[in-house]
């Protein structure tokens, strides 16, 4: 009876996990994070550069509405995102939502004022922080 009771709450927790992953990605596109995945049209305000062992440098600031790009050069995919892992939901639209190839740099607009720590969601423990002031 125990195995069988075991077994339901692990399908009850894989379908709310993979419920909260929809959800997630859904709001994201609705609140227009997508459009948050931007070319910058003049140089960003900071560079942080993911190398093979992190986030270089690991906290930046930049003033609101000011783009931070994000470079790889790690040799493998990565995937900053906002905290907190794996759901992103603090800053929700900052998240490419797919990895980023090595050699390649994704772009993002902070428009909201805080202390914004985020991760590669491939390596969670490569983190860093974007603090983003007025």
């Amino acid at each position: 009876m125990k195995r069988i009771t075991s077994f339901i709450v692990g399908i009850v927790a894989v379908a709310l996990g993979l419920g909260a992953l929809y959800y997630v990605t859904h709001s994201q596109e609705e609140q227009g994070g997508v459009t948050k995945n931007i070319q910058p049209q003049s140089a960003p305000a900071a560079t942080i550069v993911r190398t093979a062992s992190g986030y270089e440098p690991k906290e930046v600031t930049v003033k609101k509405g000011e783009v931070v790009l994000f470079r790889n050069e790690s040799g493998d995919y990565h995937w900053p995102a906002s905290d907190l892992h794996p759901t992103h939901a603090i800053y929700s639209a900052f998240d490419p939502l797919k990895p980023v190839a090595d050699g390649q740099d994704w772009a993002f607009q902070f428009d909201q004022v805080g202390e914004w720590k985020f991760h590669d969601h491939i390596r969670a423990n490569k983190v860093g922080t974007v603090t983003v002031v007025e």
